[in-house]
């Protein structure tokens, strides 16, 4: 009966004892920025550049990696276009979904 109820504080306590010892690997939270912005692959040429063009946009983390709200205009993903358009898109897809499923299943 309380199952649910059950797992979902073990998964809870669980992902927190994770967090710690992913913390303590890194060395703590300040540190878990430092080391991602200068996380630079060793082995980024190409075998084939004719077919695979790696520029060092591709594996070079970015400046802004850690902003949830980016440029609104050059960003790669906008934060208007987040807020607005993904948000109203999810609720328009997951509500008619469920609507489309009923019609279909009566």
């Amino acid at each position: 009966m309380y199952t649910d109820t059950v797992q979902t504080f073990v998964i809870i306590a669980g992902s927190f004892v994770l967090m710690g010892f992913a913390f303590q690997e890194v060395g703590g939270y300040e540190q878990l920025f430092e080391r991602y912005l200068l996380s630079i692959p060793t082995l980024h040429e190409s075998r084939d550049p004719s077919v695979y063009n790696i520029s060092s946009v591709c594996y070079t983390p970015r400046t802004d990696s850690f902003s949830l709200l980016r440029d609104p205009t050059a960003g790669d993903l906008p934060w208007p276009g987040l807020v607005f358009g993904i948000t109203i898109i999810g609720v328009w897809f997951w509500c008619s979904d469920q609507v489309l499923t009923g019609i279909i299943i009566l």
